[in-house]
């Protein structure tokens, strides 16, 4: 609070706005549990191969929990925006989006792995 008046007002505030990233918490995401849903081996080196150029937080906390494979090949990476992103690893097509993309585009994926996290 940055001024008299406004403390002095507080009692008839019937409704405060916030953006909390930044004002509330520090922003600062870390991954905390690693499920695979793939046959991958790497599948977080890959992840963070692919989100590596990327200046969102969460791909920030990813890149920050992997350290790359020095020998994977990362092309055409594209923002998926609202939703994720995709892009080649040695070859191969990937895409790291969102539970609710899966839903939309009726993609299969492992429903009891996943409902812990929803």
């Amino acid at each position: 609070i940055q001024n008299r008046t406004s403390l002095e007002k507080i009692n008839t505030i019937k409704y405060a706005l916030m953006d909390k990233t930044g004002t509330l918490t520090d922003g600062k995401f870390i991954v905390r549990n690693v499920v695979d849903f793939t046959d991958e081996t790497d599948i977080l080196q890959i992840m963070a191969a692919i989100e590596g150029s990327s200046t969102h937080p969460i791909a920030q906390s990813i890149v920050a929990a992997a350290k790359p494979l020095e020998n994977l090949k990362v092309e055409a990476v594209e923002n998926i925006p609202g939703v994720g992103i995709k892009g080649q690893v040695n070859q191969n097509f990937y895409q790291i989006v969102n539970y609710k993309y899966l839903r939309e585009n009726q993609l299969s994926y492992d429903e009891q792995k996943i409902a812990q996290y929803l």
